[in-house]
């Protein structure tokens, strides 16, 4: 099997690591770098120095593309660590949550089941932190800024497979004076001109 990422021999063998009952379930989940692969230490590490510059700002941080929430969990745990009485900072996660060709369809009611599992681990847990919005980017978030027009942002990241034209919209209105974009990767691809 081809693909982007980790092949699939690599993969089976990590699967294997990971259900290896030597250890209980409790500790191979808190003991995340005996099972996770490099690159997905490697995502997380990014993500904190994302989050890192945008510590001292206000706002929410949104990500299109959520697929199973490790993202958007990711910056949820860093902020309820690097500043955990910040109840005005807020996570937004965008997706269709119907997979990429009909794989990881179960993944929000799993990331929903995560996030409450978060919820009760983290100090101010009563206060919602972590949203999800589910539907196509181009209708969700037209409507989720007009439901939405106080909100401030500080992070806008990018991490999906697919174009969503309505994510420059946030740059627009929503924007402080100072907030950041990521991008899980950039694509540039050349136009029928050869341009």
């Amino acid at each position: 099997m081809g693909g982007k990422g980790m092949g699939y021999k690599k993969r089976e063998a990590r699967a294997q690591h990971l259900e290896d009952a030597s250890l209980s379930a409790w500790h191979r989940a808190s003991s995340f770098s005996l099972t996770a692969p490099r690159i997905a230490v490697e995502r997380f590490l990014t993500r904190h120095k994302l989050f890192d510059m945008i510590l001292d700002l206000p706002g929410s941080i949104v990500e299109i593309g959520v697929q199973n929430g490790q993202g958007l969990m990711s910056f949820a745990h860093l902020s309820s660590i690097l500043e955990p009485n910040n109840v005005q900072r807020r996570l937004y996660g965008f997706d269709t949550f119907g997979g990429v060709d009909g794989k990881m369809v179960g993944a929000k009611t799993y990331l929903e089941k995560a996030i409450g599992l978060f919820d009760e681990d983290r100090p101010l847990g009563q206060v919602q932190k972590v949203h999800l919005i589910t539907g196509a980017a181009e209708v969700t978030i037209p409507a989720f800024l007009a439901d939405n027009p106080h909100l401030m942002l500080s992070l806008l990241y990018l991490d999906s497979t697919s174009p969503n034209k309505g994510c420059p919209r946030f740059a627009i209105p929503s924007a402080g004076a100072r907030w950041h974009a990521g991008f899980r990767s950039i694509e540039f691809s050349k136009s029928s001109s050869g341009k």
